[in-house]
């Protein structure tokens, strides 16, 4: 255990805390504020920061949204996508630019404009985003 004001590049979720514990591969933060300054008391699983996909009807769906978005909104102008058309369930893409080589699931994320909930898949050069 240890005290930080930051948990880490990881999980800048949390803008203050107490203490971090590891239990195994699971973190948790100990009495601590989050960005808004709420106060939290008690020990409060911290989610890693990166991209969630599939995150939709899982254990603490709501942060990962908006973990998810707050990475958009980081990356959106780093890439440009096409739409190319709709399906069931599914929206297809293709990559125009990608000067910063990011990540396919970076570039889903922008396709998908920080959601991502129901996951996406490729097929040859094209995103294909799940919408249900």
């Amino acid at each position: 255990m240890g005290r930080a004001k930051v948990i880490n590049e990881d999980s800048s979720y949390y803008s203050k805390v107490g203490i971090i514990a590891n239990e195994g591969k699971d973190s948790y933060a100990i009495d601590f504020k989050d960005e808004k300054g709420e106060k939290y008391f008690g020990k409060h699983e911290i989610l890693k920061y990166r991209i969630y996909s599939p995150w939709a009807f899982s254990k603490h769906e709501k942060e990962k949204a908006r973990i998810n978005r707050e990475i958009y909104n980081e990356i959106r102008d780093k890439a440009k996508l096409n739409f190319i058309k709709s399906g069931y369930a599914i929206r297809k893409y293709e990559v125009i630019s990608n000067p910063e080589n990011l990540s396919t699931k970076e570039l889903a994320l922008i396709a998908d404009t920080g959601n991502l909930c129901f996951g996406y898949r490729t097929e040859g050069d094209y995103i294909i985003i799940h919408t249900d």
